[in-house]
């Protein structure tokens, strides 16, 4: 493939991403090629796999427009530099993005061809942004981090019982809570700290905002809803958990502890 087709080829599939047509820009794909995006779900292979991916993301974004900041080429190969830009008017694949957000993203792509046709797409830019950008919580392009921990801590705070807590502990757990003097030690004591939350805060419940784990770390960010002295309470917070042979060792929970603070002092 010469410069001058490379560069014609490069230019017509961005074209066609920029017009919103998704059959032009599958056609632009050999009948193997595949598009990637770094970070974020399962490679995407065929014409119509690509023209139903691309499909949904106009529709998801119909004021796409991707712009290139600088590009270069090699023998096959085209590597461009930019950002993509649009607005959110419908959810994307199911993943929960919010109506209305606007996204403006730096993204590399290295397109490699064959014959003039796209061999392979492969989009880098940072998911954290697109998550940020979109709503789009990022355990739902990674649903596989945190292993079987977090349908769990779901279950557990959508309906807390406290006698469950040694299920999920080591005997010699230690954990900090925000508010708490000292440090909590033993599944005993963490045991008896989760029943005087569920106490304290009457119906309390608790919903998982977002996680990332990463070998036997995990990070939940969470909203707790329920009632203090009469009063509806909410606040967020983060959970920070490490893990040994499967069961918690060690906890960090942090949140404004000044919601509750402020409804035991109502009526004094």
């Amino acid at each position: 493939m010469n410069h001058a087709d490379l560069v014609t080829a490069t230019a017509a599939y961005a074209a066609a991403k920029n017009a919103h047509d998704a059959d032009a820009v599958a056609a632009a794909y050999a009948s193997d090629g595949v598009y990637r995006s770094i970070g974020f779900g399962e490679p995407i292979q065929g014409h119509e796999a690509l023209k139903g991916f691309y499909q949904a993301l106009f529709t998801a974004l119909p004021d796409y427009h991707g712009e290139f900041e600088g590009i270069a080429y090699g023998t096959d190969t085209a590597v461009a530099w930019g950002r993509f830009r649009g607005t959110i008017a419908a959810d994307f694949l199911g993943l929960g993005a919010k109506i209305g957000r606007p996204v403006d993203i730096p993204v590399t792509f290295v397109c490699t061809f064959r014959d003039g046709l796209l061999l392979s797409d492969v989009g880098y830019f940072d998911v954290a942004t697109f998550c940020e950008q979109t709503g789009i919580r990022l355990a739902s392009l990674r649903p596989t981090i945190g292993g079987g921990f977090i349908p769990g801590y779901e279950a557990f705070w959508a309906a807390p019982d406290p006698d469950l807590v040694p299920q999920i502990g080591t005997e010699d757990l230690r954990s900090t809570w925000v508010g708490r003097p000292g440090e909590i030690v033993g599944i005993n004591e963490y045991q008896d700290h989760i029943r005087d939350t569920t106490e304290l805060i009457a119906g309390v419940q608790v919903e998982v905002i977002d996680f990332l784990a990463e070998d036997d770390v995990v990070f939940i960010e969470f909203v707790a809803t329920g009632t203090v002295n009469g009063q509806p309470v909410r606040f967020t917070g983060l959970d920070r958990f490490h893990f040994r042979d499967g069961r918690v060792c060690d906890g960090l929970t942090m949140y404004d502890d000044s919601v509750i603070r402020r409804a035991l002092e109502v009526g004094k």
